[in-house]
C-alpha cells in the first residue's frame, strides 16, 4: 500500500530552464514521507513526545529527463518495502502530469532516542504500515557500485557553515541539503556539461548549527564520489551519476 500526494513545482525549485532541479526532488519525497509517517502517529513531534526522533540512514535516487516544468503538478507515491532490525525502508516514485515517472528511489529510516541517538528496534514502527515489497530501484545497479573507486586526485575542497536556515526539527543540517553541499565541490564546467541522473548518500553523522561542513569530490567520466566531513570526521559519503546535456 502506498501513500500518495500531489504537489506543485515552485519557482524556488527550478533551474534556468524552468524545470524542477534534480536536487530539489528530494523535498517532495521528504514531504510525502513525513505526511505518511504523520498519518500513523509517527510525525517528528509525535516521536519527540516519547523522547524519540527519526534519522535517515541513506537515500538513493534515479532521474529520467525531462523534469516537470514550473507550476506543473508532481504526483508522489511512498511505500514501506520492509525493514531490518533497526532500519525501515521506504521507496518512492514521482510522476508528472502525463503520468510518466521522472524519479525513483529509496531511503532507510532509523528510529532513535533523542538523547544519545541510540537506535531502537524498528518492529514497533514497521508494524503500523502495510508493507509493499516493490523495489523502486530493482532494475538499476547501485550507484556506488557503478562509480567504483575513482583514483584521480580530488578537486579543491569547499567549506561552508551550517546556518539557521539549513537546519530541521532535529536541529541538524537537513537531509536534503547534503546533496547540494556535495555537488558544489565539483568544477562549474563539469556541472555545466552534464545533468544529474542519480545519486546515493550514506549518512555518517549529523552536522549541527554553526559547524563547518567541508565538501570534497573527485570525478571520472560521468561519475563522481564525494565526501562531507565536519571537524575532520566523516559526515556523509555521496556518489553522483551524470549524463551529458542534450
Amino acid at each position: 500500500m502506498s501513500f500518495n500526494a500531489r504537489y506543485g513545482v515552485r519557482s524556488s525549485e527550478i533551474g534556468e530552464d524552468y524545470r524542477l532541479k534534480e536536487s530539489g526532488a528530494a523535498y517532495f519525497f521528504q514531504e510525502c514521507a513525513a505526511e505518511y509517517f504523520a498519518s500513523k502517529g509517527f510525525a517528528g513531534y509525535d516521536m519527540a513526545r516519547r523522547g524519540l526522533t527519526w534519522l535517515m540512514g541513506g537515500i538513493e535516487a534515479r532521474f529520467s529527463a525531462p523534469m516537470p516544468f514550473w507550476r506543473e503538478p508532481v504526483y508522489v507515491s511512498v511505500w514501506i518495502r520492509g525493514g531490518s532490525a533497526a532500519r525501515m525502508y521506504a521507496d518512492f516514485e514521482m510522476a508528472g502530469e502525463d503520468g510518466r515517472a521522472f524519479a525513483l528511489g529509496e531511503a532507510s529510516y532509523i528510529a532513535a532516542e533523542i538523547e544519545g541517538r541510540k537506535p531502537l528496534k524498528i518492529a514497533e514502527f514497521l508494524s503500523a504500515f502495510e508493507a509493499d515489497p516493490r523495489c523502486a530501484l530493482g532494475g538499476f545497479e547501485r550507484i556506488f557500485d557503478v562509480c567504483g573507486k575513482i583514483p584521480s586526485a580530488p578537486y579543491p575542497p569547499v567549506s561552508r557553515k551550517v546556518r539557521a536556515d539549513d537546519i530541521d526539527f532535529n536541529s541538524h543540517l537537513t537531509n536534503v541539503k547534503y546533496l547540494p553541499r556535495a555537488i558544489e565541490a565539483l568544477p562549474d564546467e563539469f556541472i555545466a556539461r552534464r545533468r544529474l541522473a542519480g545519486y546515493a548518500i550514506k549518512f555518517r553523522r549529523e552536522a549541527r548549527l554553526g559547524e563547518t561542513v567541508e565538501s570534497s569530490a573527485r570525478a571520472s567520466g560521468n561519475c563522481a564520489l564525494h565526501e562531507l566531513s565536519v571537524g575532520g570526521r566523516p559526515a556523509a559519503s555521496v556518489a553522483t551519476l551524470w549524463e551529458p546535456r542534450g
